[in-house]
């Protein structure tokens, strides 16, 4: 919602009815819109990480001088009856670079590499150790590095754990559940970006959460008659943000459906939806089971696209 800088001054000097301090919350960010994915196709040789930053869906809103300027005078003199929060990409973006009475706090998400020393320390916070297989297996079951998760699962850890010193992998084991917030198509990314063991353990996760090994074809079935689809629009020209209603996609995560179209010719990803339909005709008339079958499929899907 668009904030005018006379209703941003009169929120920032309103005084509490009942006393204390008002939180006042300025979002800086914007969503893309459509007609921006529609204008912006996605080139050949773009890199898979630029893929990466367009699916978050975020853009640097220009900030107004005249909001500028309100909070540059708010910071000079901030009320005491209020507290400013400003989500930004940076003090800088939205003019309060080194400015007096503002404090910068970074949110970034912690890379992977980061989460071993956090996991650490957040167990020496509730006087316990943590053995270095029982933090790799945390990491695992908290696939979405949410850190918040994390720390809430070491808190009921330590309180699982008793009086004994050290949380083992077989605590973690038993206590945690593993966060299953992906799909097929999330794992096929896997697949294709030739991540063989992260591709299996998504599938063992969705099996060991109860999902039906017929249930997970289906998915990959579908996944890869969409891709198939969306092979010929792209080559078609047609834009993404079209693309995407035809073939309900979320808006904000075509870049990355893309990335995974490029990766394969039209006749791989025909010959990948071929072994998916052996699959299914093996999981429906023979006794195997259809978790190996399932793995084994993945196997095969793992390889290189020709």
């Amino acid at each position: 919602m668009e904030v005018s800088e006379q209703a941003l001054a009169v929120d920032l000097s309103t005084i509490p009815l009942f006393g204390g301090m008002s939180i006042v919350i300025l979002d800086t960010r914007m969503k893309k819109s459509k007609a921006t994915e529609e204008k912006k196709k996605e080139e050949e040789d773009r890199s898979e990480e630029e893929e990466e930053s367009k699916e978050e869906g975020i853009a640097v809103k220009t900030i107004p001088p005249g909001i500028v300027d309100v909070l540059r005078r708010y910071v000079k003199e901030p009320s005491p009856s209020t507290l400013l929060l400003v989500i930004a990409r940076s003090a800088k973006e939205c003019g309060l670079d080194g400015a007096k009475n503002v404090v910068a706090v970074k949110c970034d998400n912690p890379r992977p590499d980061q989460l071993p020393g956090l996991i650490d320390a957040a167990v020496a916070t509730k006087g316990k150790e943590i053995a270095p297989a029982a933090v790799q297996e945390l990491i695992r079951r908290c696939r979405s590095g949410d850190i918040g998760m994390i720390v809430s699962h070491i808190d009921r850890l330590a309180a699982y754990v008793g009086k004994r010193k050290t949380i083992a992998a077989q605590d973690v084991a038993q206590l945690v559940v593993r966060n299953v917030d992906f799909n097929t198509f999330d794992m096929l990314k896997e697949v294709s970006a030739g991540r063989t063991g992260d591709a299996i353990d998504m599938l063992r996760v969705m099996l060991d959460n109860g999902v039906q090994p017929l249930m997970i074809l289906g998915g990959i079935a579908s996944s890869y008659r969409r891709l198939l689809e969306a092979k010929f629009l792209f080559q078609s020209g047609v834009a993404h943000a079209t693309i995407a209603g035809r073939l309900g996609i979320n808006p904000e995560k075509i870049g990355g459906f893309a990335s995974v179209v490029r990766r394969y010719s039209e006749e791989d990803l025909k010959s990948r939806h071929r072994e998916v339909l052996k699959t299914d005709l093996l999981m429906k008339t023979t006794g195997e089971k259809g978790e190996r079958l399932l793995e084994n499929l993945v196997l095969r899907l793992c390889r290189p696209a020709m």
